[in-house]
């Protein structure tokens, strides 16, 4: 089954909601948008995935507030090998 993650990126704060497959809301978190912001909110996504689920990060272009997110969690090992690119 698939997690899916819907960011909000802001100068400040990256506003996150994670939902489960059928669209139901499984946590939301505000955590400051930089790299300890980002790893607490790694560690919220993997407490919520289970095993074999795959990993759907979506965040909004927000100019250069959202480069870093991105790229912190496109490149991070564990996020990575169950990140799946749609087409």
């Amino acid at each position: 089954m698939p997690l899916y993650v819907g960011i909000d990126a802001s100068s400040k704060n990256l506003e996150t909601c994670l939902m489960d497959a059928a669209g139901e809301t499984l946590a939301t978190r505000t955590v400051t948008n930089n790299f300890p912001g980002a790893s607490e909110l790694k560690d919220v996504i993997l407490q919520h995935a289970e095993t074999g689920d795959t990993i759907q990060i979506a965040m909004e272009a927000t100019s250069v507030y959202s480069w870093h997110p991105a790229m912190f969690f496109h490149e991070d090992p564990e996020l990575n090998v169950r990140q799946r690119c749609l087409p």
